[in-house]
This record gives structure tokens, C-alpha cells and sequence, in this order.
């Protein structure tokens, strides 16, 4: 059987038989129409439906974009998740120096205050 390329997200090396899953399938009016095969990353949950077989679930998986161009988006990702949480701590501080009550106020307002005082 193939092997499977490591997870395009994590870089797990998974096994093909605990990779393999099944997923339930339904169609439009909700009906169960059959189990399609599908690989699902053990360590960070990514998953490809690859269809009604393992061996087309298997080729699924390991047809992909260029892995450069995986690691380049993901590394890109990584930056604007750590960069969102930086800033949204630093005014999460300011609004706290202000003596505002941070856990009443919703994360979108935050956002919204934030993006406003930056156009400025």
C-alpha cells in the first residue's frame, strides 16, 4: 500500500492505518447515502475526503499544492496570529489603565475600537 506524506500542517509522519477514517456523507435532503474514505491527521485533526476508497483517500492526501507553498501560508498565518495577540493584549492593557472592565467588553468592539484609533 502507499505511503502516506506527512500532514501539510504539522508535519505528522501518520501511519496509513491510523490515518484511514470514514466520514458519514449525506445528500441534500439529509438522507445517509454512504461512509466515504477519508485520511484525518491523528495529531492535528486536518482531514481530506478522498472518496469512496482508501486508495483514492490515500492519493487525495498526498496530491496537494506545492509543500514550499504550504509552509510559506502557514508560516504567514503564524506571524498574524501572534501579531493579533500581541496587539490585542497591548490595548487590553490600555483599555484596563482606563479603567475599563475587559471581560464586558466583546472581542469585535475591541477589534473595532482598535482598527478606528489605527485609521486615524
Amino acid at each position: 500500500m502507499d505511503k502516506l506524506k506527512p500532514c501539510p500542517f504539522c508535519g505528522y509522519e501518520l501511519p496509513i492505518e491510523e490515518g484511514l477514517c470514514e466520514y458519514a456523507d449525506y445528500n441534500e435532503e439529509g438522507d445517509f447515502i454512504d461512509l466515504p474514505s477519508g485520511i484525518c491527521c491523528s495529531n492535528c485533526a486536518t482531514y481530506v475526503l478522498g472518496g469512496r476508497t482508501d486508495k483514492e483517500a490515500i492519493t487525495a492526501w498526498n496530491t496537494r499544492t506545492d509543500d514550499k507553498r504550504i509552509k510559506e501560508l502557514t508560516e504567514q498565518l503564524d506571524k498574524v496570529q501572534h501579531e493579533s495577540i500581541g496587539w490585542m493584549y497591548a490595548y487590553a492593557c490600555i483599555l484596563m489603565d482606563e479603567g475599563k472592565d475587559i471581560r464586558k467588553i466583546e472581542v469585535p468592539t475591541i477589534l473595532q475600537d482598535f482598527k478606528e484609533q489605527n485609521d486615524e
